[in-house]
């Protein structure tokens, strides 16, 4: 795959830039790592958004930066709170993690499709203290507002309420436009797998992988 990489033109530069650090006060150092088609770069900078867990960055298709998220808010360009930005995943988890939420793999962006201005935010959090119960939430940006840092449109809209692994994660569809959301179980063999579209989540289905 790595001798090919520079042929996967349709990933674009969504992946650019990664933002880095846990440290929690904004005088503390932190970093972003820019990548380019052949080397990186580790750039120090200070910010407010910190990571503890959950993490999610996007840039559009050249590469620059547009927003992160730490399961808790939503951050724009500038690393300010995005318009509508706070008040992700409601519930006692983000109570107990004001900082960033705890989630490996938690949340991820990627582009609304059909909608060259739009951006998806999935994301997860656990809604009870003693259970494996989650729900798994979608958030939608347009980068139309605010002068061009973008504004929450929608937000914590509810996809699934299950007894779900920690973690989610997407892959493009094979028609290039649209989206797979897949999200595992707990203590299953099965998978939730959502399909986006232009109209949205269309379908949320199972399906059983035989092992676990």
């Amino acid at each position: 795959m790595l001798l090919f990489s520079n042929q996967i033109v349709g990933q674009g530069f969504y992946n650019h830039q990664w933002l880095l650090g846990s440290y929690l006060f904004l005088q503390d150092p932190k970093g972003r790592i820019v990548f380019d088609s052949s080397s990186f770069s580790h750039i120090p900078e200070f910010r407010k958004m910190v990571f503890w867990g959950t993490e999610a960055t996007i840039c559009d298709a050249q590469g620059n930066f547009l927003m992160s998220s730490n399961g808790v808010w939503i951050a724009n360009a500038i690393n300010d709170t995005m318009l509508n930005g706070s008040g992700l995943n409601p519930g006692y988890f983000v109570n107990g993690s004001p900082n960033g939420l705890l989630i490996p793999n938690g949340n991820f962006f990627i582009p609304t499709p059909g909608d060259t201005a739009g951006y998806t935010l999935f994301h997860q959090t656990e809604l009870d203290p003693n259970s494996s119960r989650c729900g798994v939430y979608f958030s939608t940006i347009d980068m139309n507002l605010d002068a061009g840092l973008g504004g929450v449109i929608s937000k914590n809209n509810l996809l699934i309420d299950d007894s779900l692994n920690w973690g989610i994660t997407a892959c493009k569809h094979a028609n290039g436009r649209d989206w797979w959301i897949i999200i595992a179980k707990d203590s299953s063999d099965k998978i939730y797998k959502l399909l986006y579209t232009d109209q949205g989540v269309v379908s949320i289905d199972t399906q059983s992988l035989n092992f676990y």
